[in-house]
């Protein structure tokens, strides 16, 4: 079982998104990830896919035309560690932009050099 939570970046797009015109579309999206959090092996869920060349170690789930990029990390509160997805990013399929951005948060959160 995952906590499902989203990085500050994600929220940006959470926001953007939703001043698009896009809540319904975003809160179906989030809802599952949430719901596919809850299974034991989230990331052998059949629209969960690892971004081997443009971010190793993400995932990427494709809910229709959105796509929510997250990673697995642990959360720790003293000696309790938590199994936590992170959301990332949240982007519509046909954005120009999508795979620029994900390789700039990529590395931005990874801490990776360009």
């Amino acid at each position: 079982m995952y906590q499902v939570r989203s990085h500050p970046l994600a929220q940006e797009d959470f926001e953007t998104l939703k001043k698009a015109g896009k809540a319904k579309l975003v809160a179906r999206a989030v809802k599952k990830i949430e719901m596919i959090a809850s299974i034991q092996n989230p990331a052998k869920h059949n629209n969960v896919l690892e971004l081997d060349q443009d971010a190793p170690g993400w995932f990427r789930y494709k809910d229709g035309d959105m796509r929510i990029i997250f990673r697995f990390t642990k959360s720790g509160i003293e000696v309790i560690m938590t199994d936590v997805i992170e959301i990332t990013m949240l982007a519509q399929r046909n954005e120009k932009t999508y795979g620029r951005e994900l390789q700039r948060r990529y590395r931005l959160l990874e801490g990776k050099n360009p």
